[in-house]
């Protein structure tokens, strides 16, 4: 017993491509399925570790195998950074960055935080910090790729640096960790399910200015940045959706059980070129037997022509054509895409200890129906063809938003996500986008007259304050309603007016003498009288704006000033006669021209004012 636990001691796995060791072979079988599922295995043993007889190995069905497995480890710089080993956790003195003793004592106080070590094949959430010699995006690149190579699963991942502060006035130091809470880089992190939203991640990231971005983390323009020591990666998992890794398989669609593909004939096994494809879909859909499909399908395909749906020459269904099927057959339209998340390559002979890998699909919904009819047509479509979904829990484990890229375990949890999904939403606005209209200053700009900032705003103003009384009798006079009911009527009883305008600046009080519109009418007219003075005055501060305005004006229309001079005599001719009419029809009538009656009211009684 005890000799077979030394032997189950000392027997190792080690990976040929990241040098990783297992003590199993079945994790180890595990790891190159996930981690390098296109290269052989290839493990190195201890020398010593048999030292017994053994029987001849059984030779290996392909040649070049023998010859992997036996070769040994890589020892490059290359292997070595490749695989997960993290630093020591007391500081090598070649690992200090730095010769100055404030900057390496710092280093050495944060080196559990800075030194490389990860938290790896966890449920839910990985992180990997890596220890920066320098930065830069091809590094960081790197180590994403690596980071994509050991997670087996569709994750979001972002990251954040670490970083060493100087104060510029003290000389302080101050070292700033990475956080998943309160200083990450990126404000969304990335969606990564396949190879393409791994180069796309990664373009993004190269587009990234790293040290302005550390910059921003100053507390104050006080400190500035001394070193950049660490970053951390941080991936959040998304449980049960494989991740992608590579191009499609052949007849991922066609082995599909849940899926009818329908593109070749079924008697002489030849590809279907007739662009029928939806009408033989939805005559299985609708019962028909696979022995009188192509007479059903040349049926519905009669209704469609004579529907008027089809043109000169039918080139076959579009999705945008849909809506109109609907209508015709009554029937709900689903259409779904599938896509494989995970690299399928070619098929090899494996060991007999290793399980042959299955592809993982995911079905991306393409267009989804508004109508409630009792029946759902769930179609397939890849490229330019429909296939029918027979068995939709079949079809697919997996479900991807069109939008915002969640993935759901189930066609009707995806179905209730996108009703109010908004992520990625274009917004389309007929009219145009709304833009700020020009002020009156930018539009004198575009004239060639400027008009200083604080000429922009209006300087003068004025406030006032109303009193009031109630009154019961008054209130009982209005009418009431179902859901109103006056007590009282309010009346006013003084309103005090000041302004900031010269001549005005001193508290005026209006009171009530019996008729609240006689003091209001006063009120009024205090306030044009305050108005018209405002004016005055802006028109003495503008006038150089109104002369270049008039002169503007003139030459846009070609007049001289001889032409301007004649028609001034003119408008002081038509003045003068205007104020000799005036004056005869005497003061009753300009009393009526400048009369406003502003309390307009359908009472003729007077109130009174009543003593408290």
């Amino acid at each position: 017993m005890k000799a077979h636990d030394k032997r189950a001691a000392e027997r190792t796995f080690t990976c040929g491509t990241c040098g990783e060791t297992f003590h199993n072979r079945a994790p180890y079988n595990a790891h190159i399925r996930t981690a390098h599922p296109t290269a052989r295995p290839a493990c190195k043993r201890p020398a010593a570790q048999k030292t017994t007889n053994a029987p001849a190995a059984k030779k290996s069905k392909r040649p070049d195998q023998a010859s992997i497995a036996s070769e040994p480890v890589p020892t490059s710089a290359a292997a070595a950074s490749s695989s997960w080993e993290a630093d020591p956790l007391l500081i090598p003195t070649n690992l200090v960055p730095s010769s100055e003793e404030n900057i390496a004592e710092t280093y050495r106080q944060h080196w559990p935080q800075i030194r490389t070590r990860f938290s790896r094949q966890n449920r839910l959430q990985d992180w990997y910090n890596f220890r920066l010699s320098t930065i830069s995006p091809a590094s960081l690149r790197e180590q994403l790729s690596r980071i994509f190579a050991d997670q087996t699963t569709v994750f979001k991942v972002n990251f954040a640096f670490g970083f060493i502060l100087r104060n510029t006035e003290t000389g302080a130091l101050q070292y700033h960790h990475p956080s998943a809470n309160n200083n990450l880089v990126l404000e969304q992190p990335f969606l990564v399910s396949n190879q393409d939203d791994l180069e796309r991640a990664i373009q993004e990231i190269s587009n990234i200015d790293f040290l302005e971005w550390v910059r921003q983390q100053r507390p104050n323009s006080k400190w500035v940045v001394d070193l950049v020591t660490n970053v951390t990666w941080f991936v959040w998992k998304l449980r049960d959706h494989p991740i992608g890794r590579g191009s499609h398989l052949p007849g991922y669609i066609a082995e599909n059980h849940g899926i009818a593909p329908l593109d070749r004939n079924r008697q002489t096994g030849k590809l279907y070129q007739d662009n029928l494809c939806f009408f033989r879909c939805l005559a299985l859909h609708n019962g028909c037997h696979t022995k009188n499909l192509e007479r059903d399908t040349k049926h519905y395909y009669q209704q469609y022509r004579e529907a008027g749906l089809v043109k000169k020459k039918f080139h076959g269904v579009k999705l945008s054509e849909l809506d109109e099927l609907e209508k015709l057959y009554e029937v709900n339209i689903q259409v779904y895409n599938l896509a494989p998340t995970q690299t399928h390559g070619e098929e090899e002979e494996e060991e007999e200890e290793e399980e042959e890998t299955r592809p993982d699909i995911t079905a991306t919904l393409i267009r989804r129906s508004h109508r409630h009819y009792e029946s759902t047509l769930y179609l397939n479509l890849y490229e330019k063809h429909f296939s029918y979904i027979k068995d939709l829990a079949r079809y697919s484990k997996s479900f991807c938003c069109s939008r915002c890229g969640k993935y759901w375990k189930g066609a009707n949890k995806l179905r209730r996500h996108e009703t109010t999904c908004d992520g990625k939403v274009q917004l389309k606005y007929p009219g145009g986008a709304y833009h700020v209209p020009k002020t009156i200053f930018e539009e004198l700009e575009d004239e060639g007259i400027l008009v200083p900032e604080e000429a922009r705003y209006f300087p003068y103003r004025a406030t006032f304050d109303f009193e009031c009384y109630f009154d019961k009798e008054k209130g009982q006079d209005l009418k009431n309603s179902e859901k109103l009911s006056w007590q009282s009527a309010h009346i006013p009883l003084s309103v005090s007016v000041c302004s900031n305008v010269p001549e005005y600046q001193e508290p005026k009080c209006f009171v009530s003498s019996g008729d609240p519109k006689e003091f209001i009418t006063e009120f009024i007219q205090y306030l044009v009288s305050i108005s018209t003075k405002s004016s005055s005055l802006l028109r003495e501060q503008y006038a150089p704006v109104f002369e270049a305005l008039n002169h503007a004006a003139v030459s846009s229309r070609g007049e001289t000033n001889e032409d301007q001079l004649a028609q001034m005599l003119v408008d002081m001719q038509e003045g003068n006669e205007e104020s000799g009419s005036e004056q005869e029809t005497g003061e009753d009538s300009e009393d009526e021209s400048r009369g406003i009656d502003l309390m307009a009211s359908d009472e003729d009684d007077k109130e009174e004012i009543e003593p408290e």
